[in-house]
């Protein structure tokens, strides 16, 4: 709801930066003995319509590129080059709210440190999830953060109902939404660009083949892809089951 916040979030640079920022290798290495998978949070690659791209599209990992984004964006360091600062002068800070249940915490430390490393500083808060979910269904959150799971064909062929759905588990977009979904009696207008997502979100579920239910599909997960709407960790990792 802050307006500079919000031009700063949705300037898609910093969301580039943030997400090359990320070591995921180290993540993969310290947590999960380098048996995971470095990932983008996309779907599953068994989906008749993915793309490898998607999967490593700004994942790889690059201090440079990312300090060179956020230079570009206007946020400069202090004097003492610890923390970006804002357009007005303050510091900048990113809170993620963030549940016992919704990642491991380890991850959400290791990349609070990846996105210190690039000036921005984070607090990392957590809470229950019914307060997470009324905070983040007010728009009134920074960042948050959830498994990106229910990904295979079926399961995301449901763009309301999935997590996909911004008014979901990962929680963005919500102003553009509640007007989207209120037919503009209520929320903030979409750019352009999202309202033709949203409304090609819509055309999905009336696909009457399996050619025009594959190519709605894959600009529907291309436009989330290249937006990097969700930045993803890592995944696949093996689960071992005690029996």
């Amino acid at each position: 709801k802050d307006p500079i916040t919000n031009k700063i979030y949705n300037d898609l640079r910093f969301r580039q930066a943030l997400s090359i920022a990320i070591d995921r290798k180290k993540i993969n290495n310290l947590l999960f003995f380098g048996l995971a998978k470095e990932w983008q949070a996309t779907v599953s690659p068994e989906v008749s319509f993915f793309d490898p791209k998607w999967a490593q599209h700004y994942a790889e990992y690059d201090v440079n590129k990312a300090n060179e984004l956020l230079d570009e964006m206007g946020l400069k360091w202090d004097s003492q080059k610890r923390y970006r600062l804002r357009p007005d002068g303050s510091r900048f800070s990113t809170e993620i709210v963030y549940t016992q249940q919704s990642y491991p915490l380890q991850i959400i430390e290791m990349t609070a440190q990846d996105w210190a490393s690039v000036g921005i500083e984070t607090i990392l808060r957590e809470t229950d999830d019914q307060f997470r979910r009324q905070k983040c269904q007010a728009a009134d959150h920074d960042c948050t953060c959830w498994n990106a799971d229910v990904i295979e064909e079926i399961a995301i062929y449901m763009p309301w109902s999935t997590k996909w759905n911004p008014n979901r588990a990962l929680y963005y977009a919500i102003e553009w939404w509640n007007y989207f979904y209120s037919a503009g009696k209520r929320g903030i207008k979409p750019p352009d660009i999202w309202m033709k997502q949203l409304n090609r979100m819509a055309k999905w579920y009336s696909a009457t083949s399996q050619e025009e239910y594959k190519q709605i599909g894959y600009e529907v997960w291309d436009f989330f892809s290249k937006q990097i709407v969700t930045i993803g960790t890592v995944g696949y990792s093996p689960l071992p089951v005690v029996v």
